[in-house]
């Protein structure tokens, strides 16, 4: 290649001229380079001459793409004609694509054998007392077959905060695993899980788990209260976290007697007795409501713990007393002297905040006076030695799955809970957490041991069995909590053997022992029944003559009842008054395809749930179509076809209407 410098309207240019590359030219590329030649030379007589500014551009004609402006500078597609250039890039773009393609290609091949995935399933909210469980999966998500062995899969888990929630395994290795998360007290913590396989992470999950009170008795900081006839009373039960709210329903057994709200509030209708219930799934807590005509003083009230020892973050529920259980109206109120220390909600619920010493004021609306208790908030345990050391409870009787944390108390009342050692002598049986909550993990007994580094120790014998909650079936199949027609059975099935049902007018007085209740035609109230178990087991002895181990077996129950499910209500609410179809209406007198009608009906005692249309006076023919119950419904049906027809309805009792003729003749 040729390089020429010449001077065109005073700039400087570079000229390119192609020189031959190959032997090998096709005829048009011969033609081309005979031309330029020409060209060329053309250009380089008339510089010579002086004609340049004159001559060179009518002589450059159509060669002017190989004109470069450049700065003296060399293009690195010299020598290349435009097309060969275009083909050039088009082919580069071309193996660009081919090389990406691959690329692709041989990443999804090396994803195939190793895509694994750990799926992870958390619970949102766990309820004191009651364990739930954490479940972790590992799968292969690739093509081919896979280079690992899933079942390898270690599964690491943590808390992040174990005084709150407790984590049961710290690691668990497997494909498919369960771990078992303990609630310690109320609150929230975050719960931890990474998989890893072969030493590489494939699943990572954090997630907050809110730890929301035990749903019983002690929930409800009053078990009695008493209203005047017309006034209200705001019950004012804390549920901890504000995700604890969620599903609370409130009812009261006789609404004549009083009423409550959706948020608690209860309203005193008529002189009587009731109970509320406060329900969340199948658990659920009372209260017995008195409503007087007049109001009632309150005379005595108490509040227990005096004094209080807490770690930072720590939380414990006040419990209060009273009387008279007919003191009506009044309110207890909680106030903390140091909000930064120590914080204390409506429902009476201590949490620890920092560390210090305040005190919790208690008064209510009836008394003068108040009750002041002494918290001291510490993050370390103390270094003074106990001398004596007494547990809430020396034994546990436990349904498999479920938790009961043990509250101590020390002498002096100045040391922290944190000193106390926990240990199970079976863990197979019952662990225990390092903040003294038991888990029920298999059936059988167990001991568990608190202690302390001075010598005091103290045991708790726990029993863990099985039992299921109670079915309850009627005679006339119709589920708990709806209406009747007539006298009904209640059976209680579904629990182990060895089980005694117990049924009664509220939760406190379930004294009526029977497998079943029968509920006469005069009745509407509410029932309570509860299942509880006994401990059995197989008591063996050998046969007269018998040979080698054949015995004689029969199962052996305490005559006490040890562990009691939670209360099942029913109510019992009778209806014989039937449903009424007051109207058929939108007949079309005008000749038509299909003449849709509207049928209204009536029910005064409870609601339809049920309807259908017939050609015959017979609801033994009727093809029953659900609707969302009410007690004034009006349905259309169309009809495409001249005839007699009959309407029924029948209500959530069981009762079903006469039937209601109307005739349709413009079918046509």
């Amino acid at each position: 290649m040729a390089k020429s410098d010449f001077d065109l309207d005073e700039q400087e240019y570079d000229v390119v001229l192609d020189e031959p590359k190959s032997k090998k030219k096709t005829k048009n590329s011969k033609k081309s380079s005979k031309t330029s030649s020409a060209a060329d030379k053309a250009i380089l007589d008339n510089l010579n001459s002086g004609n340049a500014s004159n001559n060179a551009s009518a002589e450059l004609g159509d060669f002017s793409n190989n004109v470069v402006y450049d700065d003296e500078k060399t293009s690195i597609f010299d020598g290349l004609s435009s097309a060969n250039l275009r083909t050039i890039i088009v082919m580069s773009g071309l193996l660009l694509v081919i090389f990406v393609a691959i690329f692709v290609i041989a990443l999804s091949i090396v994803k195939a054998g190793n895509a694994y995935e750990a799926e992870t399933i958390i619970p949102d909210i766990v309820y004191m007392g009651e364990t739930s469980n954490i479940y972790v999966a590992t799968k292969y998500t690739g093509n081919g077959k896979p280079k690992k062995n899933i079942s390898e899969t270690e599964n690491e888990f943590e808390s992040s905060d174990a005084n709150t929630l407790y984590v049961l395994n710290d690691s668990v290795k497997g494909p498919a695993v369960l771990n078992t998360i303990i609630p310690v007290q109320e609150g929230r913590a975050k719960i931890s899980i990474i998989s890893k396989l072969d030493g590489k992470t494939i699943g990572k999950e954090e997630k907050e788990v809110v730890v929301c009170p035990a749903f019983d008795a002690s929930m409800v900081h009053l078990k009695n209260i008493s209203v005047v006839k017309g006034s209200k009373y705001n019950l004012e039960i804390d549920f901890g976290e504000k995700e604890c709210v969620k599903g609370i329903t409130y009812s009261s057994s006789d609404q004549n007697i009083a009423t409550v709200s959706d948020d608690g509030v209860v309203e005193g209708i008529a002189v009587g007795n009731t109970v509320l219930t406060i329900r969340r799934g199948t658990k659920s807590a009372s209260v017995t409501v008195n409503v007087t005509d007049s109001s009632v003083s309150l005379q005595s009230f108490n509040v227990a713990p005096l004094e209080l020892r807490l770690s930072i973050g720590e939380k414990y529920r006040l419990k209060t007393d009273y009387s008279p259980i007919t003191a009506t109206n009044f309110v207890v109120n909680y106030y903390s002297y140091n909000s930064d220390i120590v914080s204390v909600s409506k429902g009476g619920l201590i949490t620890a905040l920092s560390v210090g010493t305040t005190t919790i004021k208690v008064s209510n609306t009836g008394l003068m006076g108040s009750t002041e208790i002494k918290v001291v908030v510490s993050d370390e345990a103390s270094s003074d030695f106990a001398t004596d050391m007494v547990l809430d409870r020396s034994e546990v009787k436990l349904v498999q799955g479920q938790s009961q944390k043990i509250d101590v108390t020390f002498t002096p009342n100045t040391i922290s809970k944190d000193i106390v050692k926990w240990n199970s002598s079976n863990e197979e049986i019952a662990t225990v957490t390092p903040s003294g909550v038991i888990y029920a993990k298999g059936v059988g007994n167990a001991v568990v041991t608190a202690s302390t580094d001075n010598g005091i120790s103290r045991d708790i014998a726990v029993n863990v069995i099985k039992i299921k909650s109670p079915t309850i079936v009627t005679s006339d199949g119709i589920k708990s909590d709806n209406w009747h027609t007539k006298p009904f059975v209640i059976s209680f099935l579904g629990s182990d053997s060895g089980t005694v049902y117990y049924y009664g007018d509220s939760v406190t007085n379930m004294k009526n022992v029977g497998d079943k209740l029968t509920i006469s035609a005069s009745e509407n109230k509410t029932y309570y029944v509860k299942a509880c178990t006994r401990v059995c087991q197989e008591v063996c002895t050998p046969k007269k003559n018998a040979k080698d181990d054949d015995k004689d077996c029969k199962t052996v129950c305490s005559e006490e009842p040890s562990v009691c499910s939670d209360s099942v209500m029913y109510v019992s609410k009778l209806d014989n008054v039937k449903p009424s179809i007051t109207t058929v209406v939108g007949i079309d007198e005008i000749s038509s395809k299909t003449d849709t009608v509207q049928i209204a009906i009536t029910d005064n005692a409870s609601l339809v749930n049920r309807w259908c249309v017939t050609d015959r006076n017979s609801y033994g023919r009727c093809k029953w179509k659900a609707i969302e119950p009410s007690s004034n419904p009006v349905l259309e049906y169309a009809i495409s076809k001249n005839g007699t027809y009959y309407a029924f309805a029948r209500d959530v009792a069981g009762n079903i209407s006469d039937g209601y003729e109307f005739k349709i003749t413009n079918i046509g």
